[in-house]
């Protein structure tokens, strides 16, 4: 696995081990105290219903692990995709095999992260990111060629995510570029020989993957935790100090303070917008920035600004 790495050659520290899961069933004899047998689960002899059961098991998510992914899912405001009602299905030549083992990325042979293009029925691997984790991109190559040769075929679905409930849906139209609804879900999976009532959970979605990665991404790769900096100052060096819960509002700030177009429109080298300030010093949105971004920007006005903004900004609140 590859992670964030301050210092690090390319970016990323990349780790040379590999992490292999065996699942294993451990049979007891009549001497409970006594070591079990452990069995692998994929002896032969062991019967196809207690595999099954197993591997639910294995795969069986807990109470507070659900409710952390719903909270995140209805936290995504997903709309129905635009294409859905009308999207172009191309006879059925063949059918998607509802068995996850049969699954495979057709360019890269992938068994992991599986998208089926709702319009064409072809398999790819979920998408490629920056350190090169994720899938093998072979959805989004596939859409990307069949829109060169004029076929829009933008939507796709997650396997091993379908069931009666729904499942995770994903428009590469670049008007959408998001997970989205698909209020015809069922009838575009139906013609591929998929019947959403008898689908079963077999992969995480996309909201559990991110609740996963909140909880076991080590963040101190790019705080440098631990580190003993040295504290410099100058123009484009300030920061803002927290006041309660303004941590979000001075973040924004400081990027906005990045752009070249806010330095030219706001520092105030000459006083000239404070000079012309309203009685209301203290109201005025226009002073206040000038404020904010000749102290951050400039020699002048380090810190006094960051408390009139956020009132400003809240309207009179605390924060």
């Amino acid at each position: 696995p590859a992670r964030m790495g301050i210092g690090v050659d390319g970016g990323f520290d990349t780790e040379a081990f590999e992490t292999l899961e065996t699942l294993r069933l451990a049979v007891f004899g009549p001497d409970l105290s006594a070591l079990p047998d452990l069995v692998p689960l994929d002896c032969p002899e062991l019967p196809a219903v207690v595999v099954a059961i197993c591997e639910a098991i294995a795969a069986h998510q807990g109470t507070d692990a659900r409710a952390n992914a719903e909270a995140w899912d209805a936290e995504q405001e997903k709309r129905p995709s635009k294409y859905a009602k009308d999207l172009k299905q191309l006879p059925p030549t063949r059918r998607v095999s509802p068995n996850p083992k049969d699954w495979r990325c057709e360019k890269s042979g992938d068994t992991q992260n599986l998208w089926l293009n709702l319009s064409d029925g072809f398999i790819g691997g979920g998408r490629r990111f920056y350190d090169g984790s994720g899938g093998s991109n072979g959805a989004l190559d596939h859409y990307l060629e069949e829109k060169a040769k004029g076929n829009i075929f933008p939507l796709v679905v997650k396997l091993g995510t379908i069931t009666p409930r729904g499942a995770d849906v994903f428009s590469y139209a670049e008007d959408e570029d998001d997970l989205v609804l698909d209020p015809y879900l069922a009838d575009h999976l139906a013609h591929w020989g998929i019947d959403v009532m008898q689908m079963e959970k077999t992969d995480k979605t996309m909201a559990e993957l991110e609740v996963d990665f909140n909880l076991s991404h080590d963040w101190s790769k790019i705080c440098e935790t631990g580190e003993e900096l040295e504290m410099i100052r100058g123009p484009g060096l300030l920061g803002l100090r927290n006041l309660g819960n303004s941590c979000y509002l001075n973040s924004t700030v400081q990027l906005l303070a990045c752009m070249p177009e806010l330095g030219a429109r706001y520092v105030d080298k000459e006083c000239a917008i404070r000079r012309s300030a309203p009685e209301d010093v203290a109201g005025d949105l226009l002073v206040q920035m000038a404020k904010i971004a000749s102290g951050l920007l400039t020699d002048r006005y380090v810190k006094q600004a960051s408390g009139a903004l956020s009132k400003r900004l809240g309207g009179g609140t605390a924060e």
